[in-house]
């Protein structure tokens, strides 16, 4: 099977993609057949590139607990590769989970970490129209670097996360995305505590991708439970 070549959503400042609806100019989710080694990262990388780092160890994630949930660890920044927020599918998040025994994030989990952040950031957005370029992939992260500028610590949402949602059951086939914490953002997030541009929206398959789609994951100690704000009914990103 050819590998797709990693995806970019489409998010513009000041353009959200509401639930139900798509974004203009969706880029097809294949690509061309892959050398049988991993590409250069950030550009033309593929999915199985990011699932073969996470596996050979070469991924970059380091969990710390969460604050005000004990026993509940979330990665301290979004999964790198060769120092790069990589961007990623749901079907791919849900390979990493697998394979790490972990679990995606909630709206839930993204709001707490957006609260108790100690090195916060304003997530960047690029023009739809150059989106699927290398240099939009490489201003978003730097950008993010620039504000993180090498401290240590949990740092605030990046982008947007793919979420388990039950949300899923309604709409079979799609995957739920959410996040883009900004002030400028027109929504509320489900805690209501903060603005962001993208509630959780179902616009997406489990291979649509997007620069600021980034990995972010949690881990649970035995007995924790995933913090959601709704009774979960779901275990995986797509039914």
């Amino acid at each position: 099977m050819d590998p797709f070549l990693i995806p970019l959503l489409l998010v513009v400042a000041g353009v959200a993609s509401a639930p139900g609806t798509g974004a203009p100019g969706v880029v097809p989710t294949s690509g061309p057949p892959s050398s049988g080694r991993s590409s250069p990262l950030p550009w033309q990388v593929t999915q199985a590139d990011v699932l073969e780092a996470v596996r050979s160890g070469r991924a970059e994630f380091a969990f710390v607990e969460l604050p005000g949930a004990p026993g509940v660890f979330v990665t301290a920044d979004a999964l790198k590769v060769d120092g790069i927020r990589v961007p990623v599918t749901a079907r791919t998040t849900q390979a990493v989970c697998d394979f790490l025994g972990c679990h995606p994030t909630t709206p839930a989990v993204e709001d707490m970490i957006q609260g108790a952040a100690t090195v916060p950031v304003v997530p960047p957005t690029e023009d739809w129209r150059t989106m699927q370029t290398e240099a939009a992939v490489r201003h978003f992260n730097s950008r993010i670097d620039e504000q993180v500028a090498g401290r240590a610590g949990l740092v605030s949402c990046v982008g947007k996360s793919w979420v388990l949602s039950n949300a899923e059951l309604d709409h079979p086939g799609r995957a739920v995305n959410y996040g883009m914490f900004r002030p400028d953002g027109p929504y509320n997030s489900v805690s209501g505590r903060f603005r962001l541009w993208q509630q959780p929206s179902w616009a997406h398959n489990p291979d649509h991708w997007d620069y600021s789609q980034t990995c972010r994951l949690v881990r649970l100690d035995p007995g924790a439970v995933l913090p959601a704000h709704e009774p979960l009914r779901v275990q995986r990103l797509w039914v």
